[in-house]
């Protein structure tokens, strides 16, 4: 085993000789090695330091998208989100419109149930008044059946033997004159009042019956026919007329309801319905002419009379339709043109003294003034003109229609001498044989008739009751409708 010194040496033998110059080139070895380890290394940090720096841009751009994708979906997210609740909001307001219209149709149903129970209230209200009208009426107009009434109270007895006359009496009386009363279901008494009067004009239900053949395609016509059958068969009845007015409905739409009308009205449609029927023509037809210098009133009357009255050779026309002449002339007592129209009843003047039907029927053609610019072509006068109606002709029947009480008709008759003004002398005398009275107001009210059914005896009629009243009972300050017959 080998000694060492210590000093630096290797552990090579000193009896060993030291290459030394090996050991130089394995140094230079080792230095060169060293250099391209570095150099390596230092190509090495720029490849990292490149590739790191390409990572961080791709990153720094993947970041950059990253970003934009983000906004974008944070728009598109806010965008949706926006969209949803416009839709929500457009849903709620949907909602809560349909909400509103179905609590609007709520409240206007509402409103229609509570008009409907009002109005039902109203009804039932003028119903009430109505029939305490009635029994008012009946009280004032029944004196005969009170005084029946207060004497039966008297004896238990009595009072069956009296019920067994009285019945019996009136029964042999209403065999001989026909006695009935109409159905009043509801607000119906202008209906029946007027049909009651007509169904007592005896000339116009004998030219009805004796025709009744032509009317089967004629509903007014016919049904009135049918009602006069019944009438005859069902002596001491009650009978239903709501027929006549379920037809009436199909030219006028207010008949198709329960309402209070105007007997005035239904009057003139009742018998320019049945005319129309008749002879398929109505009372509206007006024909006004000029008058020609070379023909005189009488020659254009007689134009008219052919033209409407002798082509329509219907039995109504003489029955209820006369003719008026109405005159427009100047205040210089030009004529300026004449008309002729067919009536079937007359107004009588308001708010006059008169009280004579005479006298007013001498009021009713009094000549009036009327503001119109009509130039009169002989003296050009234009400021105002007159007009001047004549009763020109008349018919069987006269029906006159007042707002005033008439309480002076002598004898029940007028005399025609004493108000007419037509061409040619008239002596005729009508009589009164029917009278439609109201009581109420203008709101609500009751109408009741009084006919003449035999030569001396009038009975009063209020829709299903009747009875008979005595002469000074006839005419009071109610009665609106009187109907006159020729006496002839």
């Amino acid at each position: 085993m080998g000694n060492f010194c210590g000093c630096f040496c290797d552990s090579t033998p000193r009896n060993q000789e030291i290459d030394l110059k090996s050991l130089g080139n394995k140094s230079n070895d080792c230095i060169f090695n060293t250099i391209e380890i570095e150099e390596k290394g230092r190509e090495f940090d720029k490849k990292s330091e490149k590739k790191n720096n390409d990572k961080s841009i791709e990153l720094q751009l993947l970041q950059s998208e990253f970003n934009k994708n983000n906004e974008k979906s944070q728009i598109e997210m806010f965008n949706e989100i926006g969209k949803k609740g416009r839709e929500i909001g457009k849903k709620s307001e949907k909602e809560n419109n349909d909400k509103s219209i179905e609590l609007q149709l709520l409240q206007s149903e509402f409103n229609k149930n509570n008009e409907k129970s009002r109005i039902e209230m109203l009804n039932l209200n003028n119903t009430n008044k109505e029939k305490n009208i009635e029994l008012q009426v009946l009280k004032n107009y029944s004196k005969e059946d009170n005084k029946i009434n207060s004497e039966n109270k008297s004896s238990k007895d009595n009072n069956k033997k009296n019920k067994i006359i009285i019945n019996e009496s009136k029964e042999k009386e209403n065999e001989k004159i026909k006695l009935f009363g109409l159905v009043n279901p509801k607000f119906n008494c202008y209906l029946n009042s007027s049909l009651q009067v007509f169904f007592h004009l005896d000339n116009f239900n004998k030219v009805i019956m004796q025709n009744s053949p032509a009317f089967t395609n004629k509903k007014l016509t016919q049904e009135y026919c049918d009602l006069l059958k019944k009438i005859e068969k069902n002596n001491n009845k009650i009978i239903n007329p709501i027929k006549i007015k379920e037809i009436l409905s199909e030219v006028e739409e207010k008949y198709k309801y329960d309402n209070q009308e105007d007997a005035n009205e239904f009057i003139t449609l009742f018998l320019n319905e049945i005319l129309k029927e008749v002879k398929g023509i109505g009372i509206n037809n007006i024909k006004t002419i000029n008058i020609p210098k070379d023909k005189s009133d009488k020659e254009i009357f007689e134009k008219f009379y052919d033209r409407f009255f002798k082509k329509n050779n219907s039995f109504l026309l003489n029955l209820f339709y006369g003719i008026l002449k109405k005159d427009i002339f100047c205040p210089n007592n030009h004529k300026i043109k004449v008309n002729f129209q067919r009536f079937n009843s007359i107004d009588l003047p308001k708010k006059t003294k008169e009280n004579s039907i005479e006298e007013l029927l001498k009021k009713y053609q009094e000549k009036k003034i009327i503001e119109c610019e009509i130039e009169c072509q002989q003296c050009g006068f234009v400021d105002y003109y007159y007009s001047k109606t004549i009763i020109y002709t008349l018919p069987d029947y006269i029906i006159l229609f007042s707002d005033n009480p008439i309480n002076n008709i002598h004898n029940f008759t007028i005399k025609v001498n004493e108000f007419y003004e037509g061409e040619n002398n008239n002596n005729d005398i009508y009589e009164l044989v029917g009278v439609i009275g109201y009581s109420g107001n203008f709101k609500s009210g009751h109408y009741i008739a009084k006919c003449k059914v035999t030569k001396d005896k009038w009975y009063y009629f209020s829709d299903s009751h009747f009875s008979e009243i005595e002469n000074t009972s006839i005419i009071n300050d109610k009665d609106v409708i009187l109907f006159f017959a020729k006496n002839n």
